[in-house]
């Protein structure tokens, strides 16, 4: 048969580096393409290997430490992708935000545009200024921030979109969550909270003085009071609209806790009274686990601090990092947190002395939950726990590959399977109308988990 196989290698920079400075890795890709072959270590022979071919991506900037040798690239096509242009950049987003809006009303869709540019614009000026430094390693934006940032907006109540202010708004917002949130020092957040304001401006009709704001011409003609009062009302109405909304940014947030409407994505209209919110979901959380209660003291700071989270867990595929002092509090708002979004918590069991399979079946034992039950699974990771480097790289894959490799096992695929296609089942019963049939039904489910994998 006429089939070629291609395998696609991430990051060939990034592979280890042994004390010789080689990386064993690519000295093995080096041997496939040189020899169509690799040497067997168990049987100390040479397999050939035939219709492979390896595409392989690196970054063009890499330290000095991750560089992959000579000897490799030489052997290798070698095709160089120059820095996007704004426009191309800006492009791409547009079809991304376009595709945003079709949910939305129909009076804020035309700003699609808009939050194109200004997202392009903030990204350029983040990428530009904000550089990763030794103090500050986590510095490392990319484009990939920027659909985060979409992919947070995505997740508004439509019903609360009413303006152009509105829309700025939950943009400034997004960006002040992605980007801000990440910046330790005084003088940085002073210069993104000021760049945020300039692109903002620049790309939105937004003024911040009433007699600045445009003149609307459908009113000119518009009938006024003997003494133009009516007249005046109406236009200064209608010029508010182009204030700038946000008053105080650390004020700003949008969450699934709030006073109106509780579990929709909408502007939190006081943030000084949000904690009243979390108390009764503090209540119904200890009224529904008579195990293990929570005994939090609530104060402005930790508020603010739930907000960040709940919105984080609530974004699909959303990871979070947290940077505290040991006794905060984290692990009681996480489990918090994980309860209000609907998630079902799990803390990897380490410990010291912990050997590698230990690790894996502790690895395995949390992956297993999300096939065995209906929630979304949060795992809970303690730095303090991570004894090896290998802890780290296993976490890593199961992110970025969303596959936990050499972990789980045949037997773990099949039972995960079992007890998904037996949820599915029970729900296929209770909506079933009777008389109606399904082709599998004669299958029991150990047998369709089978047929799946």
């Amino acid at each position: 048969m006429d089939n070629k196989l291609i395998c696609y290698v991430e990051d060939l920079h990034m592979g280890w580096t042994d004390a010789h400075g080689d990386q064993p890795a690519a000295e093995a890709i080096r041997d496939l393409l040189t020899e169509q072959a690799w040497l067997s270590s168990r049987k100390r022979r040479w397999r050939g290997i035939e219709d492979v071919s390896i595409f392989a991506c690196m970054a063009s900037n890499a330290p000095e430490t991750a560089r992959v040798s000579k000897r490799v690239l030489h052997r290798f096509h070698l095709i160089a992708l120059d820095e996007p242009l704004a426009d191309t950049l800006q492009a791409r987003l547009g079809g991304q935000a376009g595709r945003m809006v079709t949910e939305w009303p129909s009076i804020v869709q035309p700003h699609a545009p808009r939050i194109a540019a200004a997202l392009a614009d903030i990204c350029v000026r983040v990428f530009g200024h904000l550089k990763p430094t030794p103090m500050k390693a986590h510095y490392t934006f990319s484009w990939r921030d920027a659909g985060r940032v979409l992919m947070g907006m995505q997740m508004i109540e439509t019903n609360s979109l009413k303006r152009q202010a509105d829309v700025m708004k939950l943009l400034y917002h997004e960006c002040y969550r992605n980007f801000g949130d990440r910046l330790l020092m005084a003088h940085d957040r002073s210069w993104f909270t000021q760049a945020l304001y300039e692109v903002c401006r620049e790309h939105f009709s937004v003024v911040d003085a009433l007699e600045a704001a445009p003149d609307n011409q459908s009113t000119k003609g518009a009938a006024k009071a003997p003494d133009g009062s009516a007249g005046e009302e109406a236009d200064k109405k209608r010029k508010e609209q182009f204030l700038w909304p946000i008053k105080d940014p650390e004020e700003l947030y949008y969450s699934r806790w709030n006073q109106e409407v509780e579990g929709f994505y909408m502007e939190v209209d006081n943030v000084a009274e949000i904690g009243k919110v979390i108390e009764a979901s503090l209540e119904r959380y200890n009224d529904s686990n008579e195990r293990v209660r929570l005994d939090l003291i609530l104060f402005n700071k930790l508020s603010r601090e739930m907000l960040k989270i709940l919105r984080v867990l609530a974004t699909p595929g959303g990871h979070l990092i947290n940077v505290a002092m040991k006794g905060f509090g984290m692990s009681s708002v996480m489990r918090l947190a994980t309860f209000a979004v609907g998630h079902q918590l799990t803390e990897l069991d380490v410990c010291e002395g912990l050997t590698d399979e230990e690790w894996h079946n502790e690895l395995r034992r949390a992956t297993m939950a999300c096939g065995e039950e209906a929630k979304p699974l949060t795992l809970l990771v303690d730095e303090y726990k991570m004894l090896r480097p290998e802890m780290y790289s296993d976490l890593e894959c199961l992110l970025k590959n969303h596959v936990a490799s050499e972990i789980v096992r045949k037997p773990d695929v099949t039972q995960a399977l079992t007890g998904i296609f037996q949820q599915q089942d029970s729900e296929q019963k209770t909506e079933q109308p009777e008389g109606d049939t399904y082709a599998d039904d004669d299958l029991s489910a150990e047998q369709q988990a089978e047929k799946a994998r």
